[in-house]
């Protein structure tokens, strides 16, 4: 592809400046959606306890502080053995028993854009990618 080469050419004629990020393949994204591989399994290491997508902004609202005020209270408490607490914000369903064919879960409707696990997705595959060049700099 044209674009890409472009990209790649730019990449490599400012190294300190632009990276150029290959595409990520059928397989991780297939991966992905079954809740495995390297990208799904970073994910399962942070520590979000609630993902607020799919609410208006009211509802978003209300449980962010509704939980800002449960985990003030706790703070006190936990200062000295604090809380160790599993990440469990997977997409429910899970993005494998969603319809469509296997690596095509993670974009919306048109099939070209990202849905809301698509743009989790990108988003860790592409600072995966950063965090790479930087250790190899």
């Amino acid at each position: 592809d044209k674009l890409d080469d472009h990209k790649r050419q730019l990449a490599k004629s400012h190294p300190d400046e632009v990276i150029f990020v290959e595409a990520p393949t059928v397989e991780s994204i297939v991966q992905y959606e079954n809740q495995n591989g390297p990208i799904w399994q970073q994910r399962q290491t942070e520590d979000t306890l609630l993902a607020l997508r799919d609410v208006n902004r009211r509802t978003c609202r209300r449980i962010e502080t509704d939980m800002y005020n449960y985990f003030s209270e706790f703070e006190n408490l936990s200062k000295e053995s604090p809380l160790e607490m599993p990440q469990h914000n997977a997409p429910v369903p899970p993005l494998a028993e969603r319809p469509g064919k296997s690596g095509s879960k993670i974009f919306s409707r048109d099939q070209i854009h990202p849905n809301d696990e698509g743009y989790d997705y990108w988003g860790r595959y592409i600072a995966s990618a950063i965090v790479d060049q930087w250790k190899a700099t």
